[in-house]
């Protein structure tokens, strides 16, 4: 199911819960979504569209309060789109969304230069498109199998952190911004981690340094 934080969707929402609530719906992918713009580079009206995306961002929260029990406990597959949220929304998210198994958030997020810690007992895909965010803490995400950061303003040794993520597999670190010229060293990244086995990374013109190290953090990657 996918709308629009239009007019109407306190009763689209309603209606999901009611099906969910009544025994119609056991599972849900729901992708939520408005049609503001948000830009990274150099935008004119940049304070009226950051006005927008927490205008939008509130009115999420007004859904997710009004019927999280049965509609947003139900859903599986979740996409966020376009607006602004406290990390605090996150982490209710999460909590209420027992069932989730992969979360999407594109152009939004706990806020421009937010850390953000994630823990999750079902979660088997992550992906964070333009959010923003200054670094993604995975503490604990015994499912956890892919993980995507794609674009991020701020180059940091906290910008992915590997806690407890047993099952993970595939990361992806896609720098589409293209403003950093700090150094990311993947070793920090990829430490406590042993079943990663795929790391697809994309940093466009930037450029790349590799060191020969004494540990064998990464060779399992590489081979």
């Amino acid at each position: 199911m996918r709308f629009y934080l239009r007019h109407n969707y306190m009763s689209l929402g309603r209606l999901l819960d009611a099906a969910v609530a009544g025994g119609k719906v056991h599972a849900a992918e729901l992708t939520i979504t408005t049609t503001c713009r948000r830009s990274l580079d150099n935008d004119d009206d940049y304070e009226d569209t950051e006005r927008s995306l927490v205008g939008y961002g509130r009115r999420f929260r007004a859904l997710f309060d009004a019927c999280p029990a049965a509609c947003f406990g139900a859903v599986t597959q979740l996409t966020l789109e376009k607006m602004s949220h406290g990390k605090p929304d996150l982490d209710d998210i999460l909590t209420t969304c027992t069932g989730l198994e992969k979360l999407s958030l594109h152009n939004c997020g706990p806020g421009v230069g937010a850390l953000w810690d994630v823990q999750h007992a079902r979660l088997k895909d992550i992906r964070i498109c333009l959010c923003a965010i200054r670094g993604v803490k995975l503490v604990w995400l015994p499912r956890l199998e892919r993980f995507t950061l794609q674009g991020w303003l701020f180059t940091t040794d906290k910008l992915v952190s590997l806690g407890h993520v047993p099952r993970l597999t595939t990361v992806t670190l896609s720098e589409d911004i293209g403003h950093n010229e700090q150094t990311l060293k993947l070793s920090c990244i990829l430490t406590n981690n042993t079943a990663l086995r795929d790391l697809r990374l994309n940093f466009r013109d930037s450029n790349i340094w590799v060191q020969p190290e004494t540990s064998r953090r990464l060779t399992n990657v590489f081979n």
